[in-house]
């Protein structure tokens, strides 16, 4: 834990301070990245999530989740495109996510002002919200 290593993973990093002992002070330059990480995913995992859309004018929110803080999001199937705010997104020139990609979101306005449409086809997300 002596040498600081920008290539281990964030995980891997707190786990060994934990382990160790040690503040996150001693993880080198990145440890604020590193605190801010672990309190925007901190809580436990309290609901999964699973939502589909035929295409871009299948508009749809996630589900409800009234204790939630947090979310990570996986789009399968074909790209989607989203919004944040709580409006539709538009088919053309809103924000793209490519399928096999992960979304986070943090807060519940973001989680409850989340819209996405499939961008040319059928998607599934799936994900976990935290607490």
């Amino acid at each position: 834990m002596d040498d600081y290593d920008a290539t281990s993973t964030i995980d891997a990093r707190l786990q060994e301070a934990a382990d160790a002992g040690l503040a996150l002070s001693r993880l080198g330059p990145l440890a604020a990245l590193y605190r801010r990480l672990a309190y925007a995913n901190q809580g436990d995992p309290c609901g999964d999530i699973l939502a589909t859309s035929t295409g871009p004018t299948d508009v749809h929110g996630l589900p409800d989740n009234v204790v939630a803080v947090s979310a990570i999001v996986y789009v399968s199937g074909g790209s989607i495109i989203w919004r944040a705010a709580g409006t539709p997104p538009l088919a053309a020139g809103d924000q793209t996510v490519l399928a096999g990609s992960s979304i986070e979101l943090t807060g519940q306005a973001s989680i409850k002002g989340f819209q996405f449409a499939g961008a040319a086809g059928a998607v599934t997300l799936f994900g976990t919200y935290y607490d």
